[in-house]
């Protein structure tokens, strides 16, 4: 953008947001998450055991310009996943979360290799998490190693938050 900022127009993303965009993105997001949770609960409660991890983000924690609708799903789930968490606790139950950064799967693949050192260049770590470093921390939480995490979020960004 050397020397044409002056030449950009506002993005926009809020304003032409429709209703219908912004309710699917909190109804697959935020709704798929509880619904998961409340289903969960229903048989872990009773059996006072269990752990539970939910998947937000790391624009949960560190929204950036531009999906603002994601990010807000996110710092949502990341809010159920602490209330529920203290409320499930005393029931046996273990409810975290992980905020996965960047991830390198075939979703980015339609970006350009400019977009793709953009995004790596604000990762402290200078890449982007492969999915079975996520998934390791979602079996840690999952498992035993983590008895004490309860309404916990850990974020798996490489620095970014």
């Amino acid at each position: 953008f050397e020397g044409r900022i002056g030449d950009l127009g506002p993005p926009n993303t809020t304003v032409d947001c429709s209703d219908a965009e912004f309710d699917r993105m909190i109804k697959v997001h935020l709704y798929g998450t509880f619904h998961g949770v409340r289903a969960a609960l229903r048989h872990m409660t009773p059996a006072r055991r269990g752990a539970i991890v939910n998947i937000a983000s790391v624009l949960g924690l560190r929204p950036i310009a531009g999906p603002f609708h994601y990010a807000a799903a996110k710092a949502a789930i990341i809010a159920l996943t602490r209330s529920c968490g203290q409320e499930a606790a005393p029931f046996g139950v273990r409810i975290n979360a992980v905020c996965p950064g960047w991830i390198d799967t075939p979703l980015l693949a339609p970006a350009d290799e400019v977009t793709l050192m953009a995004i790596t260049s604000q990762i402290p770590r200078g890449r982007m998490a492969e999915a079975a470093e996520i998934a390791s921390m979602v079996r840690f939480l999952a498992g035993p190693e983590s008895a004490y995490c309860c309404g916990d979020v850990l974020s798996v960004s490489g620095g970014v938050a």
